[in-house]
């Protein structure tokens, strides 16, 4: 699964209810499983933007962080989640 263009959490599509985030990162079509990392056995996203964050943009990353709170991370997932 794509991170911003499919729907693989909840009933939305992320590039569709974040879209100024969409336009600003590195990564369009990058998979769930790319976009972080596992240190201390604890997933960590990691975001790239195409350029600094402004106030709405941390706005936006915070929607984006409690959008995906209640995700379920898997290690041996080859998605990344439950």
């Amino acid at each position: 699964m794509r991170f911003l263009p499919d729907k693989w959490v909840g009933d939305d599509i992320l590039r569709d209810k974040l879209c100024r985030l969409y336009t600003i990162s590195k990564c369009k079509d990058c998979v769930v499983s790319d976009l972080g990392e596992w240190p201390n056995d604890e997933w960590k996203l990691n975001f790239q933007w195409r350029r600094e964050r402004f106030m709405w943009k941390m706005v936006l990353v915070q929607q984006l962080t409690n959008i995906l709170a209640n995700v379920q991370w898997k290690r041996d997932s080859k998605d990344g989640w439950v």
